[in-house]
């Protein structure tokens, strides 16, 4: 049996920043991974300030660097268009301020761990399940196929379906959505920074995106109620196609498009979890594991990151305490609850407004192009001036 003093399950963004932060404060930790490769992953490819913020305190040279190797890229407009075409445009670079970041997963991801695997203080295992988790008076225990590795304490960072994580949550997710992604070349978009929304009422209520990422690629993703398409048979992929399609902005956007990778469709939470714990003993959960926002907030890996980060610190208060009761990591989820208590009521709205209000939402921008004040109210929303 090996012995390591923190064990990370799952080396997504909320596993690998825990990870860095483990070792930006000492403490030896193994991270376990069950995918060789960097995986593919629908959706995270817009990132909030959190993100920033969390890489600061991290290292204030991460945020440069990975701006300077295009891995990350400032979001500066923001366009809105209803079912009718019409359009609500945002600038956010007029007011020096960038509220977002996009980036190819895999690119922000491999970046990440790069830097774990530069600390001595971190031992990343990849291709490797963990099939179970014990809790002993002593320690928690780890299990493989191939090993078995005991820790005083477990960050989960395993996603937000993934059963390890009900060691310690108690609530699933209630509503889910099913969205495609596809990556594309050569789209006819002139803004350099540019997020595009276009609500889409054919066969089904839904929203399309179309994101600029760095190094000239381009993200777009289609999101809909998962109800919508068990009733109507709708299969994912297919259904991106015939949005781009139906939609004449988008069909002219992308009338030279070159598709760079298959299309590729996910079931995905949409909902926050009510009353979620974030721990149990010996157990911290981060990441979507611990609780989940509706991807169209695009605050998911913002989360996630930040979660790492705090199930980090609060590792190192255990370790130095001696203390990993469930009590006593309640101070985990007290700290999660506090910053993050507004958002996941935010999620909560977002979800109604998905469910209940998509005319609304449509009637709403089609005012706001056109009225000064209501284009104020959501410029001020989304790019925070």
């Amino acid at each position: 049996m090996i012995n390591t003093p923190v064990c990370i399950i799952g080396a997504g963004p909320a596993g690998l920043v825990a990870s860095l932060f483990l070792s930006k404060h000492g403490v030896a930790h193994t991270i376990f991974e069950r995918k060789k490769e960097i995986g593919d992953k629908v959706c995270g490819e817009c990132y909030d300030g959190r993100l920033a913020n969390v890489l600061n305190k991290l290292d204030a040279n991460l945020l440069p660097t990975m701006l300077a190797e295009q891995v990350l890229q400032p979001i500066e407009q923001y366009q809105y268009f209803n079912h009718k075409g019409k359009g609500l445009y945002i600038d956010a670079a007029k007011h020096n301020a960038v509220s977002r970041y996009s980036t190819y997963r895999k690119d922000f991801d491999t970046f990440l761990r790069a830097e774990v695997l530069k600390s001595p203080y971190a031992r990343l295992n990849t291709g490797e399940t963990v099939n179970n988790i014990v809790t002993h008076a002593s320690g928690i225990e780890i299990i493989t196929a191939n090993t078995s590795i005991k820790s005083e304490l477990a960050i989960i960072a395993t996603g937000n379906l993934s059963m390890l994580a009900n060691h310690a949550r108690q609530a699933m997710p209630d509503h889910f959505l099913l969205a495609a992604r596809g990556y594309y070349r050569h789209l006819n978009i002139t803004e350099p920074h540019g997020f595009q929304v276009y609500l889409i009422n054919k066969p089904v209520n839904g929203y399309l995106f179309i994101n600029k990422l760095p190094k000239g690629l381009y993200t777009v993703e289609m999101f809909i109620l998962k109800r919508y398409a068990n009733k109507h048979g709708l299969n994912a992929e297919a259904l991106l196609q015939q949005v781009i399609q139906q939609q004449p902005q988008v069909s002219r956007i992308m009338a030279s498009a070159v598709l760079v990778e298959k299309i590729k469709g996910a079931s995905l939470p949409s909902t926050a979890n009510k009353h979620q714990s974030f721990s149990a003993e010996r157990v911290l959960l981060a990441g979507s594991s611990g609780s989940g926002v509706n991807p169209l907030t695009g605050w998911g890996v913002g989360h996630a990151v930040f979660q790492g980060m705090c199930a980090a610190e609060q590792c190192v208060a255990s370790l130095q305490a001696q203390q990993y009761g469930a009590e006593y990591l309640q101070q985990y989820d007290a700290r999660l609850k506090k910053s993050l208590q507004n958002d996941w009521e935010k999620s909560q709205q977002v979800d109604f407004i998905m469910r209940y209000l998509h005319k609304s939402t449509g009637r709403f921008i089609g005012y706001a192009a056109s009225n000064n004040y209501l284009n104020r109210i959501a410029e001020k929303a989304i790019v925070g001036v």
